[in-house]
């Protein structure tokens, strides 16, 4: 492997970084989508059970959502 220069890899970090943010804003952003569904889907009768089987988390992972957005 050659040696870089240190300004390609400043180059180099500061791109990683830029993916990094934008894929953490992604992220941030369908976090929110899901917690106004899983709100929702509660509130319209669905079990925190059943919510949590289709999204692979736990029940109490989801009652701490549907609680977050309650305060």
């Amino acid at each position: 492997m050659r040696r870089q220069s240190v300004s390609d890899m400043e180059t180099k970090l500061e791109n990683i970084q830029q993916q990094i943010d934008y894929k953490q804003q992604s992220l941030d952003n369908l976090l929110e989508l899901r917690q106004k569904f899983v709100i929702e889907a509660y509130h319209n009768g669905m079990s925190m059970i059943k919510i949590g089987q289709l999204l692979k988390i736990t029940r109490q992972r989801v009652y701490a959502v549907i609680k977050a957005e309650e305060e």
